[in-house]
């Protein structure tokens, strides 16, 4: 039976991989002079949950809800479709 805390230890791996690709998705797309500090912070929040996981005795787990996380959010970001009538759109277009 799976017990309450292993689904706890996947969901915030989950939580914790939705947010690293949506972080790392608006820092390539807004660079601003904030950028190299939230990467550390991005970084730090991840390193949390896995280092907690880990002296849990649910690191697998944690990692395993990081991948699923990571990558749904990831796929699904790249392949939504976007709005083709902003400005970097545009500029390309004319080239």
């Amino acid at each position: 039976m799976i017990e309450m805390i292993t689904i706890a230890w996947f969901v915030a791996g989950l939580i914790a991989g939705f947010l690293h690709a949506t972080m790392i998705w608006r820092t390539a797309h807004r660079l601003t002079a904030w950028t190299p500090v939230l990467g550390m912070l991005r970084l730090a929040a991840v390193a949390a949950v896995l280092i907690a996981a880990a002296l849990s005795g649910a690191i697998l787990l944690a990692a395993a809800g990081w991948v699923v996380g990571f990558a749904t959010l990831s796929m699904g970001l790249v392949t939504r479709r976007t709005n083709r009538t902003d400005r970097s759109s545009i500029a390309h277009s004319s080239e």
